[in-house]
């Protein structure tokens, strides 16, 4: 059974996400010299406020241009692949917005008090603050904080838990276990059922492994690198990634990432393309239309003679609907909850199942499910 995330509330002003004017001379590069174009002046007073460790309202940081602290030890970075980092003198990375893939974004200190980290309009980071005349101030402590002109901190790097949206190299998360986005409205829960979901705070799961019903299964951040769920020793998912200190983001816009330590993506969940192991609601299957699992190792497959079949990666039978020969015969996943197989009207095999937008799943751990949006397993092929 799926449980639900509690709502999480965003604090006033935290929706507004206006992009503000830049300031002549506040944009620095990585080498704290002036942009192509811009006068002399504009470059010394980029590398004034390079020292001077100050976002200032209404200033942005583009892909690449970065803020230091007043000591030269701490870097606040806008990276080109839109992930805010901030890092030490020694180039380790103390905080992140979690924001990459998403090249373009800007980091902003709008004129409203709230500090963003934007792509064409959307919001991909925001600390909720509110105020006039509002700066984000690179400590020579190596903390982060946004304070008023009088010195009223509204937010601080110190009180930020990190780890609370990342699940690090040698954790786990067992059934009921989850992380949350530091925005609070994306939920990463290791159900009971031993399936993982990703729930937005309206309830809409925006991602799963596939991998209900296996009670008792875990996902772990493995020391290689790769991020598995399993269920006594056997894999029933896995990202197939490899690396030292990997870590996995439940970020603010709604991604998730495996990253290493400096930041590069090993992996994404925008880059998975979950329709290819899924048959929803309205679709069908022709004869020699297919669907496979997220690792490729299992295929459901509408035959030509008219039976539905799931082969694994070897070539074995998994499951057949044993319809054939039937030649024309589609499989469809009805609007009322029901897959069927059906020839010139006439049902060949169905599954009996009720319900809206009912999704099949043909899942790594070889198995075919019928499941709600809300992941409630209707029928399971064993």
């Amino acid at each position: 059974m799926s449980i639900r995330p509690r709502r999480v509330g965003l604090r006033a002003g935290a929706a507004a996400v206006a992009t503000a004017a830049v300031f002549a001379g506040s944009i620095l590069t990585t080498a704290g010299t002036a942009l192509a174009g811009q006068p002399v002046g504009a470059a010394s007073a980029a590398s004034a406020a390079a020292t001077s460790g100050v976002l200032k309202s209404g200033e942005k940081l583009e892909g690449g241009q970065e803020v230091k602290s007043a000591n030269g030890t701490f870097t606040l970075r806008m990276q080109t692949d839109g992930n805010l980092v901030f890092l030490n003198d020694k180039g380790e990375v103390k905080f992140h917005t979690g924001t990459a893939p998403n090249e373009g974004a800007v980091a902003t200190m709008q004129t409203d008090g709230n500090f963003t980290v934007t792509k064409n309009g959307k919001a991909l980071f925001h600390t909720g603050t509110t105020g006039a005349g509002v700066n984000m101030h690179i400590q020579n402590d190596g903390n982060l904080t946004v304070r008023t002109p009088d010195g009223k901190v509204l937010w601080a790097l110190s009180d930020v838990n990190q780890s609370k949206a990342e699940l690090r190299t040698g954790q786990a998360l067992k059934g009921g276990e989850e992380r949350r986005s530091f925005n609070g409205k994306n939920t990463l829960r290791m159900q009971t059922d031993g399936n993982l979901v990703l729930i937005n705070d309206a309830g809409k799961v925006l991602f799963h492994t596939g991998t209900a019903p296996n009670e008792g299964a875990v996902t772990t951040m493995q020391t290689d690198g790769n991020l598995t769920v399993t269920k006594n020793g056997k894999a029933l998912f896995h990202t197939g990634t490899q690396g030292k200190n990997v870590t996995l983001h439940v970020q603010d816009d709604g991604n998730l990432t495996l990253r290493t330590p400096d930041g590069k993506v090993l992996w994404a969940l925008s880059d998975v393309n979950q329709s290819k192991a899924e048959l929803r609601t309205g679709q069908a299957l022709k004869g020699g239309e297919e669907r496979k699992s997220f690792n490729g190792k299992n295929t459901l497959r509408m035959q030509t003679d008219g039976n539905l079949v799931l082969t694994n990666a070897a070539g074995k039978v998994l499951w057949h609907t044993a319809t054939a020969p039937n030649a024309g015969a589609v499989a469809t996943m009805q609007a009322d909850g029901n897959l069927t197989v059906t020839k010139n009207g006439k049902a060949l095999f169905h599954t009996g199942t009720k319900g809206k937008n009912v999704i099949l799943h043909v899942q790594d751990d070889e198995n075919l499910t019928l499941r709600t949006p809300d992941g409630k397993v209707l029928w399971a092929r064993r």
